[in-house]
């Protein structure tokens, strides 16, 4: 006999999401876009810190690349949770029910590491 979690696992799958997959696309795009937007400017200085004669800017680019895809992650996640709950569940039915598709792919490579 099936569990309730696995009945809710089914129904879930049968009813699938309220939005395509290039609509879910184009919102999580549109999230990283943003994410990418608020840490503009460490991107820019990693940038010129990487094209320096000086390797000891080589190493600080790296660590500000570094701290500024962190803080991207942590925008897009933010921007994530700010979306109305059916977009929420459209994405990540895509994730529980079709892992292999580019845009979770992406999804989870935007989403980054959650120290949560």
């Amino acid at each position: 006999m099936a569990t309730t979690e696995q009945k809710f696992d089914l129904i879930d799958a049968i009813k699938g999401p309220n939005l395509t997959e290039d609509d879910c696309y184009s919102i999580i795009c549109d999230l990283n876009e943003d994410a990418h937007s608020a840490t503009w400017e460490m991107w820019e200085e990693a940038d010129k810190l990487a094209d320096s004669d000086n390797e000891d800017d080589w190493d600080a680019a790296e660590e500000l690349r570094y701290e500024a895809s962190n803080i991207q992650a942590i925008e897009f996640r933010e921007s994530f949770q700010l979306l109305d709950p059916e977009t929420q569940q459209s994405i990540l039915w895509y994730e529980k029910h079709s892992p292999s598709c580019s845009m979770i792919e992406e999804f989870k490579g935007w989403w980054g590491e959650d120290d949560n």
